[in-house]
């Protein structure tokens, strides 16, 4: 009897023992979990600037924003406009200035067929005034022993009040101061040439030299004690004229 009892309560016994066992298992797994505070997880190192080597890529940079970018319109640019070409000019163009032509000077004496041409050389809008070379020739006579002289007269030999009469002629009388000798050369010559100062307007006088004004011109010939005088050009009197 006593043997049955033993052996009714054996297995009751293990069956708790092995609970029990379990229990304690679970246990010891469960306070090793949350014995103490929780310890906070190590915080990651800061990370550390990263040298790149030639050709490797760092980090994208971080993209803009994408909004879309408005660009004004440009206004179409007006059309070039065509200017109407001038009409060619019906004027003619303008050539080379002519070359001065001598003009003659006085009168021409048909005994010697002595007679005088003057040449302006240069014009008015230089800054040096023009000249006017003047040329004398003559046939007869043509001996060399003949001096050829030209002379200027300084002085009107006329009346002061007859209109028109000429201030010298070939048989004028003529005081020595008045005469203003211009050029000579030998007779065999058959030319001689001075220059004169160019002049627009100079009143009564025929001629001057500048620091002398001419009545008259006379051209004449010696030939030992003979003088043939021959009157080139001569003013005239004109009372009351306004120069």
């Amino acid at each position: 009897m006593s043997k049955s009892r033993f052996g009714s309560l054996q297995g009751p016994r293990s069956g708790g023992l092995a609970v029990l066992l379990a229990l304690v298992v679970a246990g010891c797994v469960g306070s090793s979990a949350t014995i103490g505070p929780s310890a906070a997880p190590p915080a990651s190192p800061a990370p550390e600037s990263t040298l790149l080597a030639p050709g490797s890529f760092g980090p994208s940079p971080t993209p803009e924003s994408t909004s879309p970018v408005i660009v004004p319109s440009t206004p179409p640019s007006a059309a070039p406009s065509v200017a109407p070409s001038e009409a060619p000019s019906t004027e003619p163009s303008a050539g080379p200035t002519p070359a001065p032509t001598p003009f003659a000077f006085g009168d021409t004496d048909k005994a010697t067929g002595l007679k005088a041409t003057m040449l302006q050389v240069g014009d008015w809008t230089a800054t040096t005034a023009p000249t006017f070379d003047v040329v004398l020739t003559w046939k007869t006579p043509t001996s060399p022993d003949t001096v050829v002289r030209v002379e200027g007269i300084t002085k009107c030999y006329a009346p002061a009040d007859v209109t028109g009469q000429d201030c010298v002629t070939p048989t004028t009388r003529f005081a020595g101061k008045t005469i203003v000798l211009i050029a000579h050369a030998p007779a065999s010559a058959r030319t001689v040439k001075w220059t004169w100062p160019a002049w627009e307007e100079i009143g009564e006088p025929v001629a001057t030299d500048g620091p002398h004004d001419f009545y008259g011109i006379i051209v004449t010939f010696t030939t030992g004690s003979t003088v043939k005088v021959v009157l080139l050009d001569s003013s005239q009197t004109c009372p009351g004229c306004a120069y």
